[in-house]
């Protein structure tokens, strides 16, 4: 046997009686948030910010932020280089030939 639900508006919402997509979370004085685990493993974290309304990725503590003027993250990782600060991409830039075959400035 299986169980089954039908929404006639063929959306879910949480937090709210009008929801606007096909999964909707809604939390008026909080974070609006939904955790990830697996097994033993300890839980992601998805969250908009109720104070700053940016959206979090976090595990311990935010990993990657998502804000209206761009990106930030604790480090980027491709291909086993990691770039933590501005240091670290400027030696990969400047020891690494065949990642880039440019003159490049960096600034912070």
């Amino acid at each position: 046997d299986t169980a089954s639900v039908n929404f006639p508006m063929e959306k879910v919402g949480i937090g709210t009686n009008n929801p606007n997509k096909q999964f909707h979370i809604f939390a008026s004085s909080t974070n609006a948030e939904i955790d990830l685990q697996s097994g033993n493993n300890t839980h992601w974290g998805i969250y908009q910010d109720n104070a700053s309304g940016k959206l979090n990725f976090w595990h311990n503590d935010n990993q990657v932020i998502f804000s209206d003027k761009g990106v930030s993250a604790k480090a980027f990782c491709l291909n086993n280089y990691c770039i933590d600060d501005w240091a670290d991409l400027k030696a990969i830039l400047e020891n690494n030939d065949s990642i880039i075959d440019r003159d490049v400035q960096i600034q912070p």
